[in-house]
């Protein structure tokens, strides 16, 4: 019986996990978009994107590792937090204080002073939800060493799965099974 369950756990766990690494792919690819599109100079149109915490900037609202969701193609204010693209190619998420003639006057919340006015064709959207440490933990393993120790994990798994099944065939049959004289 616990081993039903044990099963039946993993396979949701396993299930759940690899729904989640999609989506994540996905919104990756799109922010990915997204960004070679503002590069180009093309506007950014609705959709969502994410984007990850990075710095110390936006604290205590945003930490670094937080993840966040990003929605593009809505009205912006003065209040709201909004993920852009820098001139050297980074995303910055920071507050907005003021719009200008010359776009988007932002400041990060543990910042003194404000950045320089950020065009609205390089903002990728307002923030709309964030997801604390996760972004840390995704970065991590979208790197080299997270892919191996996830490779390794994955391997190890099948393993001892495979190690299990073994050591089921040349188990005694329990006495009910056993025919009887």
């Amino acid at each position: 019986m616990n081993s039903i369950i044990i099963t039946t756990f993993t396979k949701v766990f396993i299930a759940v996990l690899v729904i989640i690494l999609l989506i994540a792919l996905g919104l990756n690819l799109t922010t990915l978009w997204r960004v070679h599109q503002i590069d180009r100079g093309q506007a950014v149109m609705g959709g969502y994107s994410v984007a990850v915490i990075g710095s110390g900037s936006m604290a205590p609202s945003l930490r670094k590792g937080d993840l966040l969701l990003v929605r593009g193609g809505s009205s912006l204010y003065p209040g709201d937090v909004i993920t852009y693209l820098s001139p050297g190619g980074s995303l910055i998420t920071h507050r907005v204080v003021e719009e200008t003639a010359h776009g988007y006057i932002t400041q990060g919340d543990a910042n003194n002073i404000s950045d320089e006015a950020v065009d609205g064709r390089r903002v990728l959207g307002r923030v709309v939800g964030v997801v604390p440490a996760v972004g840390g933990m995704m970065d991590s393993l979208a790197s080299p060493e997270g892919f191996a120790i996830m490779g390794s994990l994955y391997v190890l798994f099948r393993l001892v799965r495979h190690r299990r099944r073994e050591a089921k065939k040349y188990e005694a049959p329990h006495p009910r099974y056993l025919d009887a004289p």
